[in-house]
């Protein structure tokens, strides 16, 4: 399966203001900003936007994962039918 999202290992970078992560690839190109403003605006608190961006620094393997997992539950194990149905619809849903 041939997917869209930028190519690479993801990695998150810190900014000197500790308000905001990039999530960057290995090579510097920018793939998103997790921001954090405190609480009490309704925004991530610095421990969500951290955890936020780890999944979002993760994305590219927990897609090749699954994608990895749906071969292996195809090929082998025909009683995952709603696991699988489930992965090919988030793969579909990270992926259009």
């Amino acid at each position: 399966m041939e997917t869209k999202h930028t190519k690479g290992e993801w990695i998150i970078k810190p900014s000197a203001s500790e308000l905001y992560s990039d999530i960057q690839t290995q090579d510097g190109k920018r793939i998103c900003e997790c921001k954090s403003y405190g609480e009490g605006f309704n925004d991530a608190t610095e421990d969500e936007r951290e955890a936020n961006a780890k999944l979002i620094a993760a994305a590219p393997e927990l897609l090749k994962a699954l994608i990895d997992c749906l071969y292996l539950i195809d090929q082998h194990d025909k009683t995952g039918v709603k696991a699988f149905e489930k992965a090919k619809l988030a793969i579909k849903k990270s992926t259009e």
